[in-house]
């Protein structure tokens, strides 16, 4: 699993081996040491003091683990998914337009027969097989004001 998410979401759905390209809010270190802390530390330290989460052992900034606009990929990150995205004899891609980089790029890695996109819109481009499918999803009669998704 290869993600742009920084929520864990994959993680809690079950995902065992998750390349987290833009790194995850769930985990915390300090700017300065490099300690790590977890969320629950973060929570507290919003409701002291100034609000900014300080290290506990050198005083520095604790900010989340996530890439912020203009900071590079974390490189072992990057080439873990590169690694999986080879390997792949079927990609699955969804939620994406692939129109931002890199993460859009890493599609030019995976060599195997099947890009299955899983999308509101159409991308091109892969250079392989692409199932497409149009679905209607119906609304459920048990749940009231819910409006199909097309």
């Amino acid at each position: 699993m290869v993600t742009q998410n920084i929520d864990g979401l994959h993680q809690a759905a079950g995902s065992k081996n998750v390349w987290e390209l833009h790194g995850s809010t769930l985990r915390n270190y300090c700017t300065r040491c490099g300690k790590f802390y977890p969320v629950s530390f973060i929570e507290e330290a919003g409701k002291t003091g100034d609000g900014i989460p300080r290290c506990t052992d050198c005083g520095g900034v604790v900010k989340p683990d996530v890439v912020l606009y203009e900071e590079g990929l974390d490189e072992a990150t990057l080439e873990g998914a590169v690694k999986a995205i080879r390997a792949a004899d079927v990609l699955i891609v969804g939620g994406t337009s692939l129109a931002v980089y890199p993460a859009a790029g890493l599609l030019r890695y995976f060599k195997g027969d099947t890009l299955l996109p899983i999308n509101q819109y159409f991308f091109a481009g892969s250079g392989c097989s692409i199932l497409k499918f149009h679905l209607r999803i119906l609304p459920d009669n048990n749940i009231p004001n819910r409006k199909p998704f097309i």
